[in-house]
């Protein structure tokens, strides 16, 4: 999923370094690589199941928005469509752990875009703050 704010003063350094303490706070390793178009956060957990888990953040800016793109594993849609008849085959385990890796990825967006949105309105406040 990926959000634009159109019109903000972000700064984008700033705002980098708060994501990635939010994604190091959830124990995921990050590395950071940037370019002209944009930072690339890619993060990994290894928790104790043995399962990893990977998300991958974009963050850029130009003159008049700023955008950042979060992307993390997703269930294939037909497992979960076919959840009833995996089951019934004897793919319960294997089913079992693609529906807590979805739980895992869907709640772990939701916590992330409610912190982006702070850090934005948080970033704002500054600006504004700034230039009175």
């Amino acid at each position: 999923m990926e959000y634009r704010w159109v019109g903000r003063k972000i700064n984008i350094k700033s705002a980098t370094e708060k994501i990635e303490q939010f994604l190091r706070e959830r124990n995921f390793n990050v590395e950071k690589n940037e370019n002209s178009e944009a930072i690339y956060l890619t993060a990994t957990q290894h928790p104790r199941d043995n399962t990893a888990k990977h998300v991958i953040v974009k963050i850029s800016k130009t003159s008049k928005d700023f955008s950042v793109k979060f992307e993390g594993e997703q269930t294939p849609r037909f497992a979960l469509e076919a959840s009833s008849l995996l089951y019934f085959l004897g793919g319960g385990l294997i089913l079992r752990k693609e529906l807590k890796s979805a739980e895992f990825y869907k709640k772990m967006e939701e916590e992330f875009w409610k912190r982006v949105e702070e850090i934005v309105a948080e970033s704002t406040l500054t600006d504004e703050m700034s230039t009175s």
